[in-house]
């Protein structure tokens, strides 16, 4: 794994271990400011994401290589964020099946 990709991993898990510390009571209003946060900083990751792919083949040896490890750490925050809010709406599906 690399380094981006390991960071981003920590950073989940920090937030993860944020709203699960969180005040009783206080855990929805978190976990509710994390995915607003995850919403707002989604648009410059795929920015991002874009910019770095389209750069990396203008570059060889070692940048092209950690180029080319940036957009697979950016592609795996997309599929997480895709995966979170499929998880969302199949929680929110059982919570109204009755």
């Amino acid at each position: 794994m690399d380094a981006l990709a390991l960071r981003v991993s920590e950073l989940e898990l920090q937030a993860l271990q944020d709203v699960e510390s969180s005040e009783p009571g206080g855990s929805e209003r978190r976990l509710k400011d994390a995915l607003a946060w995850l919403e707002r900083v989604t648009p410059v990751v795929r920015r991002l994401y874009w910019a770095v792919k389209e750069a990396a083949p203008q570059f060889d040896g070692p940048d092209r290589t950690a180029l080319d490890q940036a957009v697979g750490a950016l592609d795996a925050w997309q599929s997480a964020h895709s995966r979170l809010h499929e998880t969302i709406a199949e929680t929110k599906a059982r919570e109204l099946d009755p």
